[in-house]
Protein backbone atom coordinates (compact mmCIF):
# COMPACT_ATOMS: atom_id res chain seq x y z
CA UNK A 1 0.00 0.00 0.00
CA UNK A 2 1.48 3.33 -1.06
CA UNK A 3 0.93 6.71 0.51
CA UNK A 4 0.65 10.30 -0.57
CA UNK A 5 1.88 13.06 1.72
CA UNK A 6 1.59 16.41 -0.02
CA UNK A 7 2.09 19.70 1.80
CA UNK A 8 2.28 23.17 0.42
CA UNK A 9 3.05 26.40 2.23
CA UNK A 10 2.43 29.91 0.97
CA UNK A 11 4.20 32.10 3.50
CA UNK A 12 3.91 35.84 3.91
CA UNK A 13 4.79 38.46 6.46
CA UNK A 14 2.13 41.16 6.56
CA UNK A 15 3.18 44.57 7.80
CA UNK A 16 0.30 46.87 8.68
CA UNK A 17 0.76 50.27 7.06
CA UNK A 18 -0.29 52.01 10.26
CA UNK A 19 2.57 50.48 12.28
CA UNK A 20 6.26 51.33 12.33
CA UNK A 21 7.58 47.79 12.74
CA UNK A 22 7.70 45.42 9.79
CA UNK A 23 5.95 42.08 9.87
CA UNK A 24 3.72 42.65 12.87
CA UNK A 25 1.60 39.80 11.53
CA UNK A 26 2.88 36.58 9.95
CA UNK A 27 0.60 34.42 7.82
CA UNK A 28 1.37 30.92 6.54
CA UNK A 29 -0.99 28.93 4.32
CA UNK A 30 -0.78 25.14 4.38
CA UNK A 31 -2.22 22.77 1.78
CA UNK A 32 -2.37 19.30 3.33
CA UNK A 33 -3.28 15.99 1.71
CA UNK A 34 -2.58 12.69 3.44
CA UNK A 35 -4.07 9.79 1.50
CA UNK A 36 -3.50 6.07 1.14
CA UNK A 37 -3.70 4.03 -2.08
CA UNK A 38 -2.68 7.03 -4.19
CA UNK A 39 0.59 8.01 -5.83
CA UNK A 40 -0.17 11.58 -6.91
CA UNK A 41 1.87 14.30 -5.24
CA UNK A 42 1.18 18.02 -5.36
CA UNK A 43 3.73 20.37 -3.86
CA UNK A 44 3.13 24.09 -3.62
CA UNK A 45 6.05 26.48 -3.27
CA UNK A 46 6.63 30.01 -2.08
CA UNK A 47 6.83 31.10 -5.72
CA UNK A 48 3.04 31.14 -5.64
CA UNK A 49 3.16 34.27 -3.49
CA UNK A 50 3.20 36.27 -6.72
CA UNK A 51 -0.04 34.64 -7.88
CA UNK A 52 -3.65 35.36 -7.04
CA UNK A 53 -3.43 32.71 -4.31
CA UNK A 54 -0.62 34.57 -2.60
CA UNK A 55 -2.62 37.78 -2.77
CA UNK A 56 -5.62 35.92 -1.34
CA UNK A 57 -3.56 34.92 1.71
CA UNK A 58 -2.88 38.59 2.46
CA UNK A 59 -6.50 39.56 1.77
CA UNK A 60 -7.77 36.88 4.15
CA UNK A 61 -5.41 38.07 6.88
CA UNK A 62 -6.56 41.66 6.46
CA UNK A 63 -10.19 40.61 6.58
CA UNK A 64 -9.47 38.90 9.90
CA UNK A 65 -7.40 41.70 11.45
CA UNK A 66 -9.35 44.59 9.94
CA UNK A 67 -6.70 46.13 7.69
CA UNK A 68 -6.79 47.25 4.06
CA UNK A 69 -5.21 44.68 1.69
CA UNK A 70 -4.04 47.53 -0.56
CA UNK A 71 -1.88 48.83 2.29
CA UNK A 72 -0.15 45.59 3.15
CA UNK A 73 3.44 44.85 2.23
CA UNK A 74 3.96 41.13 1.57
CA UNK A 75 7.26 39.34 1.72
CA UNK A 76 8.35 35.74 2.14
CA UNK A 77 8.66 34.86 5.81
CA UNK A 78 10.53 31.89 7.18
CA UNK A 79 8.07 29.02 6.98
CA UNK A 80 6.98 27.18 10.04
CA UNK A 81 7.03 23.53 9.10
CA UNK A 82 4.41 20.83 9.09
CA UNK A 83 6.31 17.55 9.17
CA UNK A 84 4.33 14.33 8.89
CA UNK A 85 5.82 10.79 9.07
CA UNK A 86 5.30 8.78 5.88
CA UNK A 87 4.70 5.38 7.43
CA UNK A 88 2.29 5.88 10.34
CA UNK A 89 -1.46 5.83 10.83
CA UNK A 90 -1.47 8.09 13.90
CA UNK A 91 0.60 11.26 13.66
CA UNK A 92 1.00 14.40 15.75
CA UNK A 93 3.21 17.45 15.80
CA UNK A 94 3.32 21.22 16.14
CA UNK A 95 3.82 24.11 13.74
CA UNK A 96 6.08 26.18 15.98
CA UNK A 97 6.09 29.94 16.25
CA UNK A 98 9.04 32.10 15.21
CA UNK A 99 10.97 33.83 17.99
CA UNK A 100 9.35 37.09 19.02
CA UNK A 101 5.84 36.09 17.95
CA UNK A 102 2.91 34.18 19.41
CA UNK A 103 0.23 32.20 17.63
CA UNK A 104 -3.05 34.01 17.11
CA UNK A 105 -5.42 31.85 15.06
CA UNK A 106 -5.79 29.02 12.56
CA UNK A 107 -8.59 29.12 9.99
CA UNK A 108 -9.73 26.55 7.45
CA UNK A 109 -9.95 27.76 3.85
CA UNK A 110 -12.47 25.77 1.86
CA UNK A 111 -14.47 24.14 0.59
CA UNK A 112 -12.66 20.80 0.22
CA UNK A 113 -14.59 18.21 -1.76
CA UNK A 114 -17.19 16.26 0.17
CA UNK A 115 -15.84 17.22 3.59
CA UNK A 116 -17.64 18.96 6.42
CA UNK A 117 -16.86 22.61 7.26
CA UNK A 118 -13.97 22.89 4.81
CA UNK A 119 -11.97 19.81 5.82
CA UNK A 120 -12.12 16.23 4.51
CA UNK A 121 -11.58 13.33 6.91
CA UNK A 122 -12.76 10.32 4.90
CA UNK A 123 -12.85 6.68 5.94
CA UNK A 124 -12.59 7.20 9.68
CA UNK A 125 -9.69 9.67 9.40
CA UNK A 126 -9.13 12.43 11.98
CA UNK A 127 -7.57 15.89 11.86
CA UNK A 128 -7.58 18.00 15.04
CA UNK A 129 -5.74 21.21 15.96
CA UNK A 130 -4.90 23.01 19.22
CA UNK A 131 -3.58 26.49 20.05
CA UNK A 132 -0.48 26.23 22.25
CA UNK A 133 1.31 28.97 24.17
CA UNK A 134 3.83 28.63 26.97
CA UNK A 135 1.97 27.92 30.22
CA UNK A 136 4.08 26.77 33.19
CA UNK A 137 3.17 23.23 34.13
CA UNK A 138 0.94 22.74 31.08
CA UNK A 139 2.81 23.65 27.87
CA UNK A 140 6.36 24.51 26.81
CA UNK A 141 5.45 25.30 23.21
CA UNK A 142 3.94 28.12 21.18
CA UNK A 143 2.30 27.21 17.90
CA UNK A 144 -0.43 25.10 16.30
CA UNK A 145 -0.52 21.55 17.59
CA UNK A 146 -2.05 18.98 15.26
CA UNK A 147 -3.13 15.36 15.37
CA UNK A 148 -3.96 13.17 12.35
CA UNK A 149 -5.07 9.60 11.99
CA UNK A 150 -5.39 8.14 8.49
CA UNK A 151 -6.15 4.39 8.68
CA UNK A 152 -4.57 1.88 6.32
CA UNK A 153 -7.70 0.22 4.90
CA UNK A 154 -7.58 -1.83 1.69
CA UNK A 155 -10.20 -0.68 -0.79
CA UNK A 156 -11.31 2.26 1.40
CA UNK A 157 -10.76 5.93 0.64
CA UNK A 158 -9.04 7.20 3.77
CA UNK A 159 -7.68 10.73 3.65
CA UNK A 160 -7.20 14.09 5.30
CA UNK A 161 -7.49 17.03 2.94
CA UNK A 162 -7.45 20.65 4.09
CA UNK A 163 -6.12 24.11 3.33
CA UNK A 164 -5.67 26.41 6.29
CA UNK A 165 -4.05 29.68 7.30
CA UNK A 166 -2.11 30.19 10.53
CA UNK A 167 -1.73 33.73 11.91
CA UNK A 168 0.98 34.90 14.31
CA UNK A 169 1.39 38.33 15.92
CA UNK A 170 4.35 40.01 17.56
CA UNK A 171 4.44 39.00 21.22
CA UNK A 172 4.98 42.52 22.52
CA UNK A 173 3.54 43.60 25.86
CA UNK A 174 -0.22 44.04 25.50
CA UNK A 175 -0.60 41.90 22.38
CA UNK A 176 -3.82 40.39 23.77
CA UNK A 177 -5.39 43.85 23.92
CA UNK A 178 -4.05 44.87 20.52
CA UNK A 179 -5.34 41.69 18.88
CA UNK A 180 -8.51 40.69 20.75
CA UNK A 181 -9.54 38.40 17.89
CA UNK A 182 -6.75 35.96 18.74
CA UNK A 183 -7.90 32.60 20.03
CA UNK A 184 -7.42 31.54 23.66
CA UNK A 185 -4.67 29.12 24.63
CA UNK A 186 -5.64 25.42 24.42
CA UNK A 187 -8.70 26.07 22.27
CA UNK A 188 -9.16 23.89 19.18
CA UNK A 189 -9.77 25.71 15.89
CA UNK A 190 -11.28 22.48 14.55
CA UNK A 191 -11.73 18.83 15.43
CA UNK A 192 -12.77 16.56 12.56
CA UNK A 193 -13.35 12.79 12.38
CA UNK A 194 -15.01 10.81 9.59
CA UNK A 195 -16.26 14.00 7.88
CA UNK A 196 -17.94 15.34 11.00
CA UNK A 197 -16.27 18.59 12.02
CA UNK A 198 -16.59 20.79 15.09
CA UNK A 199 -15.24 24.34 14.93
CA UNK A 200 -14.12 26.58 17.79
CA UNK A 201 -13.90 23.78 20.36
CA UNK A 202 -13.19 25.15 23.88
CA UNK A 203 -10.26 24.10 26.05
CA UNK A 204 -10.76 20.55 27.30
CA UNK A 205 -8.09 20.44 29.99
CA UNK A 206 -8.68 20.75 33.73
CA UNK A 207 -10.87 23.78 34.49
CA UNK A 208 -8.13 25.32 36.64
CA UNK A 209 -5.89 25.47 33.55
CA UNK A 210 -8.58 26.49 31.05
CA UNK A 211 -9.81 29.32 33.26
CA UNK A 212 -6.31 30.68 33.89
CA UNK A 213 -5.16 31.21 30.29
CA UNK A 214 -5.79 33.92 27.73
Amino acid sequence: MRNIFAFGCACVGAALASTADAQEILVNRYDVLVQHDKVDIVQKTTKELTTKEGQAVVAAACAFFGCDPDKVNASIAEAAKLIVPNDKQDMRGIIRTDVGYTICEAKLIGPRGAGDKDVETHGGSTFNTTIYRVVPGASNDDGLGWYMSVPFKVGTDTRVNAVFDVYWVKADAGWQTKYPQCRKTFEHPWASTNNETRLNVPCELDASICNSVK
